[in-house]
């Protein structure tokens, strides 16, 4: 479980600001925006009441992680030889020499755009992502 500690810096109806400090996770993490300095700032809409300078402790499960990083990293590559293995089975009937490499770069190609909506969808509701813990 990764666990940063953040200060609370604004509160609004839509939200809350959290400061944190920049560690090693932030440089895969990219949920945080970069604030000033070592610091990033995380917006969140949170299910209880914050005060202005309240600390707070962020939780990220393990297994969250691990699924986002296999999202990002593995299905793309595994999309990429999946359209190259299929456009192989269909060039035996179709006799073109690049169908392959059509349809890898394909099937890659709409893995990223997958990766797109679901970034607009899932991972943009950090409450599934987040643990908030009042300190």
């Amino acid at each position: 479980m990764i666990e940063e500690i953040g200060i609370v810096r604004e509160v609004s109806t839509k939200g809350i600001k959290i400061e944190i400090e920049a560690t090693e996770h932030c440089a895969s993490c990219k949920m945080c925006s970069k604030g000033e300095d070592s610091k990033r700032i995380l917006y969140i809409s949170p299910d209880k009441d914050y005060a202005l300078g309240d600390k707070v402790m962020l939780k990220v499960s393990s297994k969250e992680v691990n699924k986002i990083s296999f999202l990002i990293y593995i299905l793309p590559l595994l999309d990429l030889f999946l359209g190259y293995y299929l456009g192989t089975l269909l060039n035996d009937t179709i006799k073109y020499e690049y169908l392959p490499i059509v349809f890898a770069l394909s099937f890659f190609a709409a893995s990223y755009i997958a990766l797109y909506y679901l970034d607009k969808s899932y991972f943009k509701n950090k409450k599934k992502l987040l643990e908030v813990v009042k300190l």
